[in-house]
């Protein structure tokens, strides 16, 4: 195993769990996600919905970027260098 020494910045992921757990109450899951490319706020029914989705497919957390592990994470993105 090597291990890579390059800086790395990483997504914040939410957990499905922690969505899911809110079921009951999908109103109070509001303004919790937005989306990536217009910065819409989600609407908790559909928060709740991405959660499930995410949970099919096998992962405990749902994305913020397309680079993520079997587990829905981000993996971590190469820091650019700053002159």
């Amino acid at each position: 195993m090597s291990l890579d020494r390059q800086p790395k910045t990483f997504h914040v992921s939410l957990a499905v769990s922690y969505v899911t757990a809110r079921a009951r109450r999908p109103r109070a899951l509001d303004d919790l996600l937005n989306e990536r490319g217009t910065g819409r706020p989600i609407p908790g029914e559909e928060v709740l919905s991405i959660a499930r989705e995410c949970a099919e497919r096998g992962f405990t957390m749902i994305p913020s970027c397309d680079h993520v592990g079997p587990d829905g994470g981000c993996l971590g993105h190469p820091v650019e260098a700053s002159a």
